[in-house]
């Protein structure tokens, strides 16, 4: 117990985040990428320009963004079980040294034995390979390491419903991702063992344990990404491949209303001519919206909030529009905190300033609505007070300003 009582005024800054992805993540480091947008004939080209194309066999069709049947543009669809596609042999698909790979995929039955998604495998033994169980409602990644199989355990994922998954192996430690989320994690004593085999894709590279649904965006990267980099690829459920929302604006503000512009950027964050923009695009909390008008390739709209202070957070979900090549946008948002001016104050997710008392609730003039609440003793007080006209008074025995955990409004 402290033998005196002392005035504390508390100032809190923690550092908040808004989202907004740049395109493809981590394009530098692709070894190779097929995107299906070909939409027609029997070859999907490698995105990156190596010139490692895969072949569609037997009866692989094109699927469309339009019923669902690609995730962005076109898709391989292989729904009837009866078809696949294949990479021939080649070092950017050998398991050597770190890679990840990362595709979609959506499945429209059931199947009543072993399917794969991926398959990497040459005279009966498989480097590395994904396979749907029987029951249709879960896979496993395995690997093949001195002569051993091991995988991350059977993970559950949705019928008839796109998925996103990634595997990342360091040289070390494999780790699995769903939908942009860690699910399993495994240590190699030995490496992965590497073979010189074919990659089929749907299916074996022969063919068999042939998968029936649609697949779409499949990448192989040199290095092992961070979980962050696969979140942000994973865009909420609609990928990172689309041109990105940008809104320019002030995120730290005093006074409304306020003009806000939003662009849209390709990778080389060039604002670029988009189709089907409406005001009811944006979703937003905290404010409201009007008045939007198009301006050159920018959109210009006011927006206003009458509670001061507050936090307003402002998101256009993916796929509410499209480019000139007919591919939707990727996920974008912004949050603007307004409120009185600090350092940073964009960037606050709780401020208290304690010159306020409102029973025995303090409350939070960033505008998330983390209220702090008096403890024991402690009071407002306003003898010196550091900043403005009160601070907190503890008397050291089990006073206290409680704050029950901090909204996380942001996006993530």
């Amino acid at each position: 117990m402290f033998p005196f009582p002392f005035r504390l005024l508390l100032a809190i800054f923690l550092m908040g985040s808004f989202f907004n992805s740049m395109g493809v993540v981590k394009e530098q480091e692709l070894l190779a990428r097929w995107t299906f947008d070909e939409g027609n004939g029997s070859v999907a080209a490698d995105a990156t320009g190596g010139g490692l194309d895969l072949l569609l066999e037997d009866n692989a069709r094109w699927g469309l963004e339009e019923n669902n049947t690609a995730i962005s543009k076109h898709s391989l669809d292989i729904r009837n079980g009866d078809a696949h596609a294949l990479a021939l042999a080649n070092d950017k698909i050998k398991a050597t040294g770190e890679f990840t790979y990362l595709f979609w995929f959506k499945t429209n039955s059931q199947p009543d034995a072993y399917t794969q998604l991926l398959s990497k495998r040459k005279d009966g033994y498989a480097s590395y390979f994904v396979q749907i169980e029987p029951d249709g409602k879960h896979l496993k990644t395995i690997v093949r390491s001195f002569g051993t199989y091991y995988d991350n355990g059977a993970i559950g994922f949705s019928f008839d419903q796109w998925h996103q998954l990634a595997f990342s192996f360091d040289g070390s430690i494999f780790n699995t991702f769903l939908d942009g989320e860690w699910v399993g994690s495994s240590k190699l004593d030995w490496p992965i063992d590497a073979n010189d085999g074919d990659l089929g894709v749907g299916a074996s590279p022969e063919g068999s344990s042939a998968f029936a649904g649609w697949i779409d965006d499949l990448r192989f990267y040199r290095i092992a990404l961070h979980p962050r980099d696969i979140l942000e690829s994973y865009g909420r459920g609609s990928g990172d491949f689309g041109v990105t929302p940008t809104f320019l604006v002030n995120r730290a503000i005093s006074e409304m209303p306020l003009s806000v512009t939003v662009s849209f950027w390709d990778k080389n964050q060039n604002p670029v001519q988009i189709n089907g923009f409406e005001l009811d695009d944006i979703t937003v909390a905290g404010a409201t919206l009007s008045n939007l008008q198009p301006s050159g390739l920018n959109y210009t709209f006011d927006l206003n909030a009458t509670i001061k202070p507050q936090r307003i957070v402002m998101e256009i979900p993916a796929g509410r529009c499209h480019d000139d090549q007919n591919v939707s946008n990727s996920y974008g948002s912004v949050v603007i905190v307004y409120s009185d001016l600090v350092t940073k104050s964009e960037d606050l997710v709780g401020w208290w300033t304690f010159d306020d008392l409102n029973g025995s609730r303090i409350e939070d003039q960033a505008g998330a609505g983390s209220t702090a609440y008096l403890q024991g003793d402690g009071t407002i007080h306003s003898d010196s007070p550091f900043l403005g006209s009160n601070s907190l008074l503890l008397d050291g025995d089990g006073d206290a300003a409680k704050i029950y955990g901090l909204k996380r409004d942001t996006p993530s």
